[in-house]
């Protein structure tokens, strides 16, 4: 059993060492933003740990992949679900007025109506 664990442990750190670099740049070209491939492809080994009972050298690369496009289409459904939140609250958000200012200048301008008068 421990050595069942040290094996799946030393195929995930030899699969880091081997396809890092790889999903980087697959997850970069994806979201165009280097902070969050950064952590997307940090995000992808993590995950992979969690599949410690199912990993063999033989799927460990297939794995990787799915889980890295997995990431990717999540990543991508909150950011333009974020855009489109932000673009439909900016776009019905109601203007900041200063209700002071404006009773000060319906009061000036009522007065002046009344001089007028």
């Amino acid at each position: 059993m421990e050595n069942s664990t040290m094996t799946t442990s030393q195929l995930i750190a030899d699969s880091y060492v081997s396809y890092h670099s790889q999903v980087y740049l697959y997850i970069l070209h994806k979201v165009n933003c280097q902070k969050e491939a950064e952590d997307l492809s940090q995000d992808v080994f993590l995950r992979l740990m969690e599949y410690k009972q199912m990993l063999r050298p033989d799927t460990v690369k297939f794995f990787i992949y799915t889980i890295s496009r997995n990431l990717v289409n999540d990543y991508l459904r909150r950011y333009y679900k974020r855009q489109e939140i932000s673009s439909y609250m900016y776009d019905h958000a109601e203007t900041c007025t200063n209700d002071t200012e404006s009773r000060i200048i319906s009061d000036d301008l009522a007065a002046l109506e009344q001089r007028k008068l």
